[in-house]
């Protein structure tokens, strides 16, 4: 037996109505957590110091932030709802974010999405979180709304168990 079901069996044969009221109110708070309101802005706070960032929901997944339970048990309202309503994220220039891709892009020249995504600046979001606030999937047409030309491909050849990497276009003629 749960102590939910031991608290319902407990209405069904106390007669007393404060005894009654304050099972009704534990009933209520069940599941019980050590999540209080306070404790759980305390924590998103020190979140927003600690990162410099308002949080997403992903950031309630790891141990140390209230789970989304908590905050429907505690507000009554879903995560996404608290995080709109208490925390909610800076709106996004899309012409300042084109332009900080161009500039990675630029700076990394790099051979492809996988490319891009392997050697962006810390903090710097993915390929694809640019281009889906275009609407856009696919990364050559992304490369193409953003005006750029493709980086130069990079070719890998194998010699005797040794890469080599070549840069551009290589003639490799006969071996």
């Amino acid at each position: 037996m749960t102590r939910k079901q031991a608290l319902c069996k407990a209405l069904e044969v106390v007669d007393d109505k404060e005894v009654i009221r304050k099972i009704n109110e534990i009933l209520e708070d069940m599941p019980f957590t050590r999540w209080s309101e306070r404790t759980i802005f305390d924590t998103i706070d020190q979140f927003v110091l600690d990162r410099g960032r308002n949080p997403t929901a992903t950031d309630f997944i790891p141990k140390g932030m209230p789970p989304h339970p908590v905050i429907k048990l505690r507000f009554g309202i879903t995560l996404k709802e608290f995080l709109e309503k208490y925390y909610p994220q800076p709106k996004i220039d899309r012409d300042e974010y084109k332009r900080l891709f161009i500039s990675e892009y630029e700076r990394i020249k790099p051979r492809g999405a996988c490319d891009f995504n392997e050697n962006r600046a810390n903090g710097v979001p993915t390929w694809g979180t640019f281009a889906k606030m275009f609407g856009i999937s696919r990364w050559l047409e992304w490369i193409e709304f953003c005006g750029l030309e493709r980086s130069s491909p990079i070719l890998r050849k194998r010699k005797r168990g040794v890469a080599l990497t070549v840069v551009g276009h290589v003639d490799l003629g006969e071996e």
